[in-house]
């Protein structure tokens, strides 16, 4: 029924309403405004159901490069917008840093993301580590690179250099200051 941009949209307005719920997401994604935005020349079902499970589903369905997708359509529209106010000496500058998030512990997360381990032994949550990449003007996000918490973030960072491509002026904090990333952003130019 729902296309997933759609799927996106409530996804979105879940986390930025003050009811988080699933259920405040469909009764938004369901009302006939909205609806009739997004399903356009497409017929409409006759009666909705009000049950948020298929809409939970489809949350949890949502291939992640929509999601980075409409992250890229993002940064590229809001750069389109301030033009030449968003460069610095002809260039865009992206600001990374790196961060670690703790997830759910779910034996597929824990086997593909790995956990952390100190004296006492391995924890019980698993571990992502990610690198995100912000454009300097604008704060927008600009690329994304996660992966297992045993990964570096040198090549996560190296990731997001790639993504972004050639005419990007990269600024991190000393940690992203080894040869491995000036390989990564002198590589990205050619």
């Amino acid at each position: 029924l729902l296309a997933p941009i759609t799927i996106l949209w409530g996804f979105i307005y879940q986390r930025l309403n003050s009811d988080h719920s699933c259920d405040a997401a469909w009764s938004y994604l369901s009302s006939e405004t909205i609806l009739g935005q997004f399903l356009q020349d497409k017929p409409r079902p006759k009666r909705l159901s009000e049950s948020t499970s298929a809409y939970c589903q489809a949350r949890q369905r949502l291939p992640l490069s929509v999601a980075k997708g409409a992250l890229q359509e993002t940064a590229q529209a809001l750069h389109r917008e301030l033009g030449e106010t968003a460069l610095w000496h002809g260039h865009r500058v992206n600001l990374f840093d790196g961060s670690t998030l703790r997830l759910k512990a779910t034996p597929a997360l824990t086997d593909h993301y790995g956990v952390a381990s100190n004296q006492h032994g391995p924890s019980h949550w698993p571990l992502m580590r990610i690198v995100a990449g912000f454009d300097l003007f604008s704060g927008v996000v600009t690329a994304v690179a996660e992966g297992p918490y045993r990964s570096a973030e040198h090549n996560l960072a190296a990731q997001v250099i790639r993504e972004l491509g050639a005419d990007w002026v990269h600024v991190g904090d000393r940690n992203f200051g080894v040869y491995h990333i000036l390989q990564a952003a002198v590589g990205s130019q050619s």
